[in-house]
């Protein structure tokens, strides 16, 4: 064959060429076949193709054989070098899959990127179908197949869907199908191009979650969010807005400037304060929303909303400037909610703090600051301010007693009573407790403020029911006057406060006035508690002992414990001054325990001295009773001491034994279980009640020295203490009779079998030394039923025992 070629000459050339780049395609083809299946047809395709050309270019040069061979060469070479371009550019796609398909759907090749993005090698998806990128159920319902389909109908076919890796792992993948013919329009396979867009997806998909949560908030936020254009103009509001205003978001939107949502008089004010601030004048406009927004600023502050139906309500609104992607403001954002409870929980909140809960009456701090408002008044008017404490006597007893609701619904109606004996513009207010104050502010007549302290103890005196209670409270009044009685308001209260305990002190259920006498008096009280303490801690204290004597045989059976004081400066201070004044401070409680301690000692001293079994009489006072350490105390007391138990007597007042409480019989039980023995001291003038007599553990009832003084003139007196006597005597309580100073008055308490007597008649109390230098006999008490001649100190030596303790 080469030789017939060659023999040819110039006219063969041609053939010969056309049949060697023939070949020369065809090994072509035959190698990258080898490489690829997806480039056979495209080589052969291209080699017959070159030798068209080759022998076309030949007929043209004619027999110039070495020139025909010249330009096969380059053409050839430049082929290959495209070729190769063409690869290169294929395969360095590596985002996108680059598929040819067969007609039947098979994959005949495919790009780097193909591997890359579906996780097969080139062998393992070669002439496979392309469903095996498909989901299970998509190839179940014959997706592959019918995107073929679509793409040999239209030409081209696009489409998004999940798609599977070689892992079993989804990714959301974009494709485009397109049907590739020959040069007759003849079907020949497929171009397939793919990308992964499962990021861009989930991006999509963040993106729409953003936007439905945004949307979400802005519909279903409690909060009022409109936005507005530049000049004002609402261009958008969430539900929450047309809640509040009470307006269609209809009719909002593009027809309601911003500023009109507002009452008109706020909006001026504001306008007015920032005019102030900025130095120059600020319109009543949209502009006092803007000013401070357009810095920069997010101005936030209260206003009050107008509504659709004229009605207005308190907001909290905040509004922001917003910017466009240069930077210029475009509109503004205003956020607004509702304050309404909040304004009603502050409202609620500021009541409390200034009244009372129980009786709704102002409290101490709004009183005060009204008394100092009424001052200044006072003060430019020339007028006066009456300042009334009022002091409920003894209201503790009805808490005790019926319980502290109850005490609630009297305060309550007191309350009401209290206002309606004051004028319009005066102030009742409570203290706290049981107290009250009542302010009468431009007072023109001092004397009308004596007029209304005399009408307030006559109203308030009168019978209360409370439940099924009828109630008699009376109150305690103390008056002080603006400006002759204080500059200032602590000192017009504590003024008050001295006139109403000088009230209490007078008896109760009335007024004092207060005076400069009483502020002396309370000078003294302070500096006398001072001088307590002093001696208390400079052993100043002396206890004496009075005697009591057997009414029946004149013998001293026992003595009662009486606290006296010799000070350094004022001498032998009496005990009616500075007990009240222990009581108040609360001094009486380490007196007390001195006293007891003393007393115990000096009791077993006695007792060994004098050869009897004497008892110990000791007062206890109501403070000192309430102490939870009171047994203690006692326990303590009786062993430091030796003294027997059944020889201390407790004095108790009938106050303490008022309170009915569970408590306090539990407390008397636990000292009678030591032995101790139990006397109402100064029985029948206090709150006397035949049951504590009968439920409490009594052994001595002492009748008041106030009875025992008129003894025998007064028949009231008599008939008092003779029933007393035989009242005790019937439960099996003995009977002291205090005060005794007569012979009449002793007779009398003899004749009625009182079992014992104390006072100046018996002898001088003392110390012990005292009582053993007196002509006294000391035994045992004795029961009426053996009577015997009494042998006491002689009438005659009364004169000189009065001298003696005067």
């Amino acid at each position: 064959m080469p030789l017939k070629i060659m023999q040819g000459g110039k006219r063969a050339v041609a053939p010969a060429a056309v049949m060697l780049l023939g070949v020369a395609a065809c090994v072509l083809a035959c190698d990258y076949a080898r490489e690829s299946i997806w480039w056979s047809p495209v080589m052969l395709a291209c080699g017959t193709l070159l030798g068209s050309l080759f022998y076309a270019v030949l007929k043209l040069l004619g027999s110039d054989e070495r020139r025909a061979q010249q330009l096969a060469a380059e053409l050839t070479a430049a082929q290959q070098a495209s070729e190769q371009r063409f690869r290169l550019l294929v395969e360095g796609v590596a985002e996108y899959a680059i598929f040819m398909l067969g007609v039947d759907g098979t994959v005949a090749s495919w790009n780097a990127g193909a591997q890359r993005i579906n996780g097969y090698s080139e062998a393992e998806v070669l002439n496979r179908h392309i469903a095996l990128f498909y989901p299970a159920d998509d190839v179940a319902d014959g997706k592959p197949d019918m995107d073929l389909r679509m793409a040999a109908a239209e030409g081209r076919f696009e489409d998004e869907g999940w798609r599977l890796r070689r892992d079993g792992s989804r990714y959301w993948s974009n494709v485009v199908i397109t049907a590739l013919y020959d040069g007759g329009g003849e079907l020949i396979g497929y171009s397939k191009l793919s990308r992964d867009l499962s990021e861009r997806r989930a991006m999509e998909q963040q993106l729409a979650q953003a936007n439905r949560l945004q949307q979400a908030i802005l519909d279903f936020s409690p909060f009022a969010i409109i936005s507005t254009n530049a000049e004002g103009v609402v261009r958008s509001a969430n539900p929450a807005a047309e809640r509040m205003l009470g307006q269609s978001i209809d009719d909002l939107l593009g027809k309601t400037r911003f500023a009109t949502l507002f009452e008109p008089a706020d909006v001026a004010a504001r306008a007015a304060e920032l005019s102030h601030e900025a130095g120059r004048r600020v319109a009543p406009g949209f502009e006092v929303f803007a000013h401070n927004a357009r810095q920069g600023l997010t101005d936030e502050r209260e206003w009050n909303l107008m509504c659709g139906d004229g009605s207005s309500l308190p907001a909290h609104v905040t509004v922001t400037a917003l910017r466009d992607g240069n930077g210029l403001v475009n509109g503004f954002l205003g956020i607004a909610y509702d304050i309404t409870e909040r304004k009603r929980r502050d409202e609620y909140t500021r009541h409390i703090a200034h009244h009372d809960a129980v009786t709704g009456l102002p409290n101490r701090v709004l009183l005060q600051d009204r008394l100092q408002m009424a001052m200044k008044r006072s003060r430019r008017d020339g007028t006066h301010i009456g300042v009334l404490m009022i002091d409920l006597d003894h209201f503790k007893r009805i808490n005790d007693s019926l319980g502290h609701h109850i005490g609630d619904v009297i305060l309550s109606k007191l309350a009401e009573r209290l206002g309606g004996c004051v004028r319009g513009g005066d102030t009742v207010a409570r203290m706290g407790g049981d107290e009250f104050v009542v302010m009468l502010p431009e007072v023109t007549d001092p004397d009308s403020i004596k007029r209304i302290a005399a009408s307030i103890v006559e109203r308030v005196s009168a019978p209360i029911m409370a439940g099924n209670h009828e109630l008699h409270v009376t109150p305690s009044v103390g008056v002080s006057v603006f400006p002759t009685d204080g500059q200032d308001v602590h000192t017009l209260l504590r003024h008050a406060d001295m006139a109403m305990y000088q009230a209490k002190a007078s008896g109760r259920r009335c007024f004092r006035v207060f005076s400069n006498a009483m502020e002396r008096a309370a000078a003294e009280k302070l500096e006398l508690e001072a001088a307590m303490r002093r001696a208390l801690e400079r052993e100043e204290f002396v206890v004496h002992y009075q005697p009591q004597v057997c009414l029946n045989s004149g013998r001293v059976v026992g003595v009662e414990a009486l606290l006296r004081w010799n000070d350094a400066l004022q001498g032998a201070v009496p005990p009616s001054r500075f007990i009240p004044v222990a009581e108040e401070t609360g001094l009486i409680v380490p007196l007390g325990e001195w006293v007891l301690r003393t007393a115990c000692r000096d009791a077993v001293r006695l007792q060994q001295l004098s050869g009897a079994p004497l008892r110990l009489a000791v007062n206890l006072s109501p403070r000192q009773f309430r102490q939870v350490n009171l047994q203690t105390l006692i326990e303590q007391a009786l062993a430091d001491s030796g003294l027997n138990p059944k020889h201390l007597e407790l004095e108790i007042t009938e106050g303490v034994l008022m309170d009915s409480s569970d408590e306090l019989a539990e407390r008397l039980q636990r000292l009678r279980a030591l032995g101790l023995a139990f006397a109402v001291d100064d029985f029948g003038t206090g709150y006397s009640s035949l049951s504590y007599i009968t439920r409490f553990p009594i052994d001595t009832l002492k009748i008041d020295r106030s009875f025992v003084s008129r003894l025998p003139d007064s028949p009231g007196d008599a008939a008092v203490a003779q029933t007393i006597i035989a009242l005790a005597h019937s439960l099996r309580i003995k009977v002291v009779g205090e005060g005794v100073e007569t012979e009449r008055q002793l007779d009398f308490l003899r004749t009625r079998h009182c079992d014992m007597g104390q006072g100046f008649r018996f002898g001088k109390g003392g110390t012990v030394d005292d009582l053993l230098t007196q002509d006294f006999r000391f035994g045992e008490l004795e029961p009426w039923d053996h009577a015997q001649d009494f042998k006491g100190p002689p009438d005659a030596s009364l004169q000189r025992l009065r001298v003696a303790n005067s």
